[in-house]
């Protein structure tokens, strides 16, 4: 690796972590104030596993259905020259 990459590398892993507020992110204003208790149960977590799965699948079958529709309409395109 040359020496300026290697610098540039160092000075990255040294640089110390810091939360970015410049955008007026709302979630980290929440998140910095938050007191409350910071663990969670397998029950809970098993709800929101399903709550995200229940809001993401239909979004990815329906892309995957276009997707697969788009692929068979240009396939028949091509067999058609």
């Amino acid at each position: 690796m040359s020496e300026i990459k290697r610098d540039t590398v160092e000075e990255i892993e040294d640089a110390p972590k810091t939360i970015d507020t410049l955008h007026q992110d709302e979630a980290v204003k929440v998140l910095g104030t938050y007191d409350g208790d910071q663990s969670w149960t397998d029950a809970e977590e098993k709800s929101l596993r399903r709550k995200l799965d229940w809001r993401l699948m239909p979004v990815l079958c329906a892309t995957y259905g276009l997707q697969y529709y788009d692929k068979a309409m240009l396939s028949q395109a091509v067999s058609h020259l």
